[in-house]
């Protein structure tokens, strides 16, 4: 830290003087922030056109499929089957029944036992110690808390209500935690304690104790009993060996003392295309397979060992799924899946019919008309924001501050200030300048495959604003939409439309608009990522052209500080030793006036 000092030989305000020397000195490292500031505000204003281009490639993301584009639309008359259109011109009704869904292939295991609460036998009197065993977790349906038992001795576990009942005691400190109507009746078996689940919105609530300081044990229930299946106990107490079990051909490992969860999870992530889950209302396991149809099965060919005899299932048990079937028109068909496309309709078969289903196709110019006036808003958003950036001048009388210009200012003239410092910044960019040549070419294109009288997008009404002389160029480059128009050649000829906005073979000349555009999108998208990284504001991308600008300026500017430290340490040595000087002369000075007087 550099020493301060006042001047006090001298008269003069070292500290002031040496601010001034130094803020003369600091003026190349105050160019170089200004400069990396510079930077970073481009690198903003590049990620707000990325941003803009971003929400015009998600509306022609929706636009470039021909299923989403074809002027049609089927209405099912009830909602046992629903319908989309995907490449169908003809309207008129079809008729639907549906006598079968295709399902999944299932299979249960026999029901389990519940397993009775019951601890082992208590030797009375019982000593609760507190911090010793005095407590325990009990999880009712999911929701665990720990039970504390007052510290003391109890004589009897039967019930009687005497302050020294242990069986008391614990009902109502259980009670005292989930509440009076806890499912669950406090009994005793012989000289053991017994836990019965009562039965509560038609089925039995699943308990599990755990020790928590050796309290379970006091109690004479075991670590981890439960009613139901517990399905994060060990299967076995000791290190297993490796298992395998046989399900669709697939061989899954398994440890034998590995828990029934960690088991299901193996089957469920393996590519026996099946799931394995466990319902407590049946107290049963269940397989269902992951695809429909009758290709779909379960078969449990072998298991090394011997959990699936322990979860109820016996080996070569199978079980297949079935297909939908339906007739269409009075044709009859059968689908191995619920959603299928027939003659250019999607049906999604949702539940079995009693009568025919009618499937009335129509034209829908509104869902075309509707996609593209959102395209129109969304492009003339990103292009009035390339047009500003482009013609904006910049103002050079508005360098970006430094934070140690930001403290001389209030944040309002902050907030004025950086505004114009971040004026035509993007003046002139020739990415710019390709995002707008690129997109305006699209619209003068005539597409290719397409009928004639509909192979441009002036056919259908879409086309750019004229340049006027004189005008403003920031509005160069907007489209419009002659909304009559386009409904004109949707309702004459949607097929055309559809080609002329969607056709993608890989050939330039016969991609569609929405297509030809969200391929340039793509590339133009690339270009500002590599010019100024991803990302949203100025975060740091060294990765990116303006990244490197602004890693190379910050290692600079870092390195300058080393040496503004050791010039501003001269500077107050010098003044010092001045200072001192001065002193010294002052002291020689008074000395001999003081001689002189005293010779006098």
């Amino acid at each position: 830290m550099v020493m301060r000092i006042t001047g006090n030989s001298s008269g003069l305000d070292i500290d002031k003087i040496v601010k001034d020397l130094m803020n003369v000195e600091r003026l190349p490292q105050t160019k170089l922030k200004q400069k990396k500031l510079s930077i970073d505000y481009q690198t903003e204003l590049y990620r707000e056109i990325n941003t803009k281009m971003s929400a015009l490639r998600e509306t022609l993301n929706n636009m470039r499929y021909s299923s989403s584009m074809t002027g049609m639309k089927a209405t099912s008359s009830s909602g046992a089957v629903s319908t989309t259109v995907n490449d169908v011109s003809a309207t008129g009704p079809k008729t639907i029944t549906v006598s079968q869904l295709a399902s999944t292939a299932k299979m249960s295991s026999s029901a389990l036992s519940a397993q009775d609460l019951v601890g082992s036998a208590i030797t009375v009197p019982v000593q609760i110690t507190k911090g010793v065993n005095d407590k325990f977790v009990l999880t009712i349906n999911g929701t665990a808390k720990v039970v504390t038992l007052a510290e003391g001795t109890y004589n009897s576990i039967d019930g009687n209500g005497n302050a020294d009942d242990l069986r008391t005691h614990l009902e109502k400190a259980v009670k005292d935690l989930f509440g009076s109507n806890v499912p669950i009746q406090f009994e005793t078996d012989g000289d053991s304690l017994k836990l019965t689940p009562k039965t509560s919105l038609g089925s039995k609530p699943q308990i599990i104790i755990n020790n928590f300081n050796g309290q379970p044990n006091a109690l004479g229930f075991a670590n981890g009993q439960s009613y139901y299946v517990n399905l994060n106990t060990p299967m076995g107490s000791s290190p297993g060996a490796e298992e395998t079990v046989t399900i669709n051909g697939k061989v899954i490992k398994y440890k034998s003392d590995m828990t029934i969860r960690e088991f299901m999870s193996a089957v469920n992530t393996s590519t026996a295309n099946v799931n394995l889950t466990y319902d407590q209302i049946s107290n049963t396991f269940k397989f269902e397979s992951r695809l429909t149809g009758e290709t779909a099965k379960i078969s449990l060919e072998s298991d090394s060992g011997s959990m699936l005899a322990a979860l109820g299932f016996s080996i070569g048990a199978e079980s297949a799924g079935i297909n939908a079937e339906y007739v269409i028109d009075g044709v009859a068909g059968t689908s191995t899946t619920n959603n299928f496309n027939k003659d250019g309709i999607g049906y999604k078969l949702n539940q079995v019919t009693t009568s025919e289903v009618t499937i009335k196709v129509d034209r829908d110019s509104d869902a075309i008309v509707d996609k593209l006036k959102k395209f129109v808003e969304v492009y003339n958003d990103l292009m009035d924001l390339v047009n500003t950036r482009l013609t904006e001048k910049k103002d050079r009388g508005f360098l970006p501050l430094t934070d140690d210009q930001k403290s001389q200012l209030s944040d309002r003239e902050i907030e004025q200030w950086e505004a114009r410092s971040r004026l035509g910044l993007l003046n002139g960019s020739s990415i710019l300048k390709n995002i707008k040549s690129d997109m305006r070419q699209v619209f003068s294109k005539v597409f290719d495959g397409v009928p004639g009288g509909y192979n441009t997008l002036a056919s259908i009404g879409l086309t750019t604003t004229e340049y006027i002389q004189g005008v403003s160029s920031s509005v160069n480059g907007r489209i419009q939409l002659d909304e009559t128009k386009l409904r004109d050649a949707i309702n004459s000829n949607p097929d055309a439309v559809n080609k002329l906005l969607t056709t993608n073979n890989g050939i330039e000349s016969y991609d569609g608009m929405a297509v030809s555009l969200f391929k340039h999108l793509d590339d133009l998208s690339g270009r500002v990522v590599d010019k100024a990284g991803r990302g949203t504001g100025g975060t740091f991308d060294s990765g990116s052209l303006l990244g490197k600008q602004v890693f190379d300026l910050n290692k600079k500017i870092l390195g300058m500080d080393a040496l503004l430290e050791k010039r501003e340490k001269m500077y107050y040595k010098r003044f010092s030793a001045m200072d001192q000087s001065i002193s010294k002369s002052n002291a020689q000075m008074n000395w001999l006036t003081a001689q002189m007087q005293s010779g006098s």
